[in-house]
């Protein structure tokens, strides 16, 4: 857990004989989606130069969606938001290949982006992944614990999605007073 949001993009962990991590970048029609998200013309424009200045946004911003396979040792330069290279914001999902029992039965553990994340798209795409749910796990800071965003989402999650079981897990109780 962060102060700043830290998970970028949807990821997947699932079994694998073989270890492997992918990294999926959106498509152009994706990312002209996203782009549109913003509140403003202004804003839109502010973070497309910000991503330029940093990132050839070409050359992973296809028309079809582009697919890399990345040595682990480099995946938080791909799906944090904290990195300097900006390639999160072009990153789609990441899915881990891993060796562990537990997965076995198709048993996928997904970390999605906060509900709080400052792009729209990103919290959307975990509002949308909560359908493909069984068990949701739905972290919350103590300090900021219960918030209205938080308590529709999780009201949403149990009316209205497949979700049959919810664990709320309060983080950084380690912050607070008795």
């Amino acid at each position: 857990s962060s102060v700043v949001a830290e998970t970028a993009n949807l990821s997947v962990i699932k079994y694998a004989k073989e270890p492997y991590t992918k990294v999926r970048f959106f498509n152009s029609l994706e990312f002209d989606e996203m782009l549109h998200t913003f509140s403003s013309e202004v804003e839109k424009k502010e973070y497309l130069s910000t991503l330029e200045s940093s990132i050839e946004i070409d050359k992973y911003i296809q028309k079809e969606s582009l697919t890399k396979e990345i040595d682990r040792k480099y995946l938080k330069k791909y799906t944090s938001a904290s990195d300097s290279s900006g390639l999160c914001h072009l990153v789609k999902d990441v899915e881990l290949g891993v060796d562990l029992e537990f997965l076995k039965d198709s048993i996928e553990i997904v970390d999605t982006p906060g509900l709080d994340d400052s792009l729209i798209v990103r919290e959307s795409v975990t509002q949308g992944y909560v359908s493909n749910c069984d068990l949701l796990i739905h972290l919350m800071n103590v300090n900021q614990s219960a918030t209205q965003k938080d308590v529709d989402f999780i009201i949403d999650a149990v009316l209205n999605q497949n979700v049959t079981s919810i664990l709320i897990l309060l983080t950084k109780a380690d912050n607070i007073s008795k």
